[in-house]
């Protein structure tokens, strides 16, 4: 197992929040530091802004806080859109931030669960100040995924329909 699927698998149990990964209660000086005012920084470092109209939801602990529409989740019929951002930040050190789409459509490896294809990607603040590549993209459909590169991940978001929303660059 390489270090993209290392990080794919730690992105997917993040998002998903796996059992010891959640706590309840962000902090609202994390919301706040890393929230929509930080929108400017994002734009410099080429990272998705998070959209004045998002809230933090109620799911975020002290290492996590997830933005989002305040329409909530994707269901069934919604089509393809940006879904949330997760902000990854244990001891109060923002290290990555997670941009997850939702393709619109149902797995076709799973119908009889409720579970859409979701596209997620991960901009390292940790490794950007380490001088290493800070992208890393994966594609889910459940628990399954695979790594992509960035260029992937935005071919896959073109084609989605959503492509020309968010802008991932390498800065």
């Amino acid at each position: 197992m390489n270090l993209r699927q290392v990080c794919c698998i730690a992105i997917v149990g993040m998002c998903l929040g796996v059992p010891g990964c959640r706590r309840s209660g962000s902090s609202g000086a994390t919301v706040s530091r890393w929230g929509v005012a930080w929108n400017e920084e994002r734009r410099r470092l080429g990272i998705p802004e998070i959209p004045e109209d998002w809230v933090p939801s109620d799911d975020a602990d002290e290492s996590r806080t997830i933005w989002r529409r305040k329409t909530g989740l994707w269901k069934q019929g919604d089509g393809a859109r940006y879904e949330k951002k997760i902000l990854w930040h244990p001891g109060g050190v923002l290290m990555s931030e997670i941009d997850v789409y939702s393709s619109g459509q149902v797995s076709r490896f799973m119908p009889e669960e409720f579970s859409p294809m979701e596209l997620h990607i991960e901009y390292s603040h940790q490794l950007r100040e380490q001088g290493k590549k800070e992208w890393v993209s994966c594609i889910t459909t459940g628990s399954e995924g695979r790594t992509m590169t960035l260029e992937e991940a935005e071919q896959a978001l073109r084609a989605w329909g959503i492509g020309k929303r968010p802008v991932h660059t390498e800065k």
